[in-house]
């Protein structure tokens, strides 16, 4: 095999050197995003440089190679930390969802009232869900009532801000990680959050408003939708999926 010029091996040093340089100036940007409720893990991290702030749509048009390489494996970096957070929250989460199970001995349904929190006006619908359903029906169900598009990851949130998740789409925007049964994570008068689109933090609050043992056992007068969802906010460019959770 006949030897690298001369040319060849300096144009390899440096572009090793330079990948090296990448990786310790990725390491000097911290322990990683400010909020960890999304699959992408970039929430919070400075992107402007490259076109893209907060959890705005990067720019690629305008992005060199370098800048494409950067983003990249910042992305990367804050998938692995987002990993991290969760397993970190997995014990807590665990038994969390044991605790919830156990105070819905005897509940088969809830009555849910889910309310999307980016509409200018009240926009919510009322659900009934089985409480043996794991959280991906709880999320179809919810796709269906507000005529979303089911084609971006998804999380469901202790809270109603989002922040604190505790199960996310891997994958593909249906595949959640893990993916508790309903009774596992609802109980009466409690309120979770659901976001859907991270590009654009499509928050909706879910108020368990009965846990019921029969299907019907809630007033049949009961007004079960308010509002018209607005025009889902358009994605330029499809990410690509999260490495991991």
């Amino acid at each position: 095999m006949a030897k690298k010029s001369s040319t060849a091996r300096n144009a390899s040093k440096k572009a090793m050197q330079k990948k090296a340089a990448r990786k310790k100036a990725l390491a000097k940007k911290g322990s990683g995003p400010s909020r960890d409720n999304s699959a992408f893990g970039f929430n919070g991290m400075d992107m402007s440089g490259m076109g893209m702030s907060g959890m705005g749509m990067p720019n690629f048009g305008s992005m060199g190679a370098g800048d494409m390489d950067s983003f990249f494996a910042q992305m990367e970096q804050a998938n692995a930390w987002a990993q991290r957070q969760r397993e970190l929250k997995a014990p807590r989460n665990k038994a969390r969802f044991a605790q919830n199970a156990q105070a819905n001995e005897g509940v088969n349904y809830f009555l849910v009232k889910v309310s999307y929190t980016k509409a200018s006006s009240p926009v919510w619908r009322r659900l009934v869900i089985s409480a043996d359903a794991p959280v991906s029906v709880l999320h179809s169900e919810i796709q269906d009532a507000f005529d979303w598009d089911n084609d971006h990851m998804s999380c469901f949130c202790w809270d109603t801000a989002c922040q604190d998740d505790f199960s996310v789409t891997v994958d593909n925007p249906w595949t959640f990680v893990p993916n508790p049964k309903v009774r596992e994570v609802l109980r009466e008068g409690a309120k979770i959050g659901y976001n859907y689109n991270f590009f654009h933090d499509m928050i909706h609050v879910i108020e368990v408003e009965k846990a019921m043992v029969e299907i019907n056992d809630y007033d049949p007068n009961l007004q079960m939708e308010q509002g018209e969802p607005p025009e889902m906010p358009g994605t330029a460019i499809l990410m690509p999926l999260p490495l991991g959770h």
